[in-house]
């Protein structure tokens, strides 16, 4: 998946601008319906432990295929990770649709 990303087809501004975009977007409902969550769990067994914050330019991977197209893998920690590659389609700086192309998980004891 690295080198699937190693050329992002966007600018820096673009990029912090598409961060901000899933930030803004974290926790709502897009219009398919489909909820943004993006949040870690915690690394072990439940207790006072607090899930680590969920870091985007570190975690999430960006690619501009068009102007409204663009794909991103992310993952997410828990007892293990969860990867999760995706298209999102952008119209005037809005979110209309994600769709998944593949999910897979890392697993280990909690």
């Amino acid at each position: 998946m690295k080198q699937r990303f190693a050329n992002s087809n966007m600018t820096n501004k673009e990029a912090e601008q598409f961060y901000a975009l899933l930030k803004e977007a974290n926790g709502q409902r897009l219009p398919d319906g489909r909820l943004l969550n993006f949040r870690n769990g915690t690394y072990g067994m439940p207790g006072s432990e607090r899930p680590k914050p969920f870091i985007f330019e570190k975690q999430v991977m960006l690619k501009k295929i068009t102007e409204e197209k663009y794909e991103i893998f992310y993952y997410i920690i828990g007892c293990g990770r969860n990867y999760t590659h995706e298209e999102i389609y952008s119209e005037n700086g809005n979110m209309t649709q994600v769709t998944t192309i593949e999910k897979w998980r890392e697993s280990y004891p909690c």
